[in-house]
C-alpha cells in the first residue's frame, strides 16, 4: 500500500501506511529506506538520512541503500560525502546507472568535469534511454566549448523526448556558437513552440534573430521574454 501511494505522490498517506507497517517490523529495510525517499522529496533531506542510515543497518550490502543515503547529502549539498556513498553504491552493483548518473551530477557540481562526463557516459551504457544523461551531458560539453560533441548528447535526448524543452534551447544555444543560425533558430523555434511560457528561449530566440539582422522580430522576442519574466515575478508575490 504506502510503495503505491509513495509512487502516486500521495506522500502524507504514504507515511501513514509507512508507519504503521513499521510498527510491526521495525526491522524492515525497506520499509525505512521508502520513508526516507518520501521525506526527500518533501523537501526534508536532513530528516530522510538518518531514515536510510537505519534501513542500512539491516541491510549494509545493499546498494540502492546506499544511492538513496547519497541523494539526501546530494540534496543536502554535502558533495563530497555524497560522491562517497555513490562509490560505495556501485562497488556493490556496478550496472546501477541512477547512481552513475548522479555521481556526474555532484561531480559537475564539484567542476570535476571530465570526472563527470565519464560518469554519464557509464550511466548510458547501462540505460541509454536516460535522457537527463544525455541533456546533462550535452549541457557540460557546452560548457566546455566541445560544441559538435554536445549536438550530438542533445539530440539523443530529444530523439527520446521530442518535447523536452531545454534540450531544444541548449541545441539551439550549442548551433549558434557554431554558426549555424539557421539551424539555431528551428531549435529555438521548437523551445517556445512546445513552452511559450519560458523566457530564456525567447531571450535566446532574440539573440539569433539578432545575429540574423532581424532586428524588429529580435526586439519583439526580447520584450515578449521580458513580461513572462514580469509576469512571473508577479505570480510568486
Amino acid at each position: 500500500m504506502s510503495d503505491t501511494l509513495y509512487s502516486l505522490q500521495r506522500y502524507d498517506e504514504a507515511l501513514i501506511a509507512i508507519n504503521h507497517a513499521l510498527e510491526l517490523d521495525e526491522h524492515h529495510a525497506s520499509l525505512w529506506d521508502t520513508k526516507g525517499n518520501i521525506l526527500r522529496r518533501m523537501k526534508s533531506p536532513e530528516k530522510a538520512l538518518p531514515l536510510h542510515e537505519r534501513a542500512m543497518q539491516f541491510d549494509p550490502q545493499n546498494a540502492t541503500l546506499w544511492f538513496d543515503k547519497g541523494n539526501d547529502l546530494r540534496d543536502m549539498r554535502r558533495f563530497a560525502e555524497a560522491l562517497a556513498d555513490y562509490d560505495q553504491a556501485l562497488s556493490l552493483d556496478p550496472t546501477l546507472a541512477g547512481a552513475w548518473y548522479n555521481r556526474g551530477n555532484v561531480l559537475a557540481a564539484l567542476r570535476i568535469y571530465e570526472d563527470a562526463l565519464e560518469s554519464y557516459d557509464h550511466a548510458l551504457e547501462y540505460d541509454n534511454g536516460l535522457t537527463s544523461a544525455w541533456y546533462n551531458k550535452g549541457s557540460l560539453l557546452h560548457e566546455l566549448k566541445r560544441h559538435a560533441e554536445a549536438l550530438v548528447a542533445f539530440d539523443r535526448a530529444l530523439a527520446i523526448d521530442t518535447h523536452y524543452i531545454a534540450a531544444w534551447n541548449n541545441k539551439g544555444l550549442t548551433l549558434f556558437a557554431l554558426g549555424r543560425m539557421d539551424e539555431a533558430l528551428a531549435a529555438l523555434d521548437q523551445a517556445t513552440s512546445f513552452a511559450p511560457e519560458e523566457p530564456d528561449a525567447w531571450y535566446n530566440k532574440a539573440v539569433v534573430l539578432e545575429k540574423l539582422g532581424r532586428k524588429q522580430e529580435a526586439a519583439t522576442c526580447q520584450e515578449w521574454a521580458h513580461s513572462l519574466e514580469q509576469q512571473a515575478r508577479t505570480n510568486e508575490a
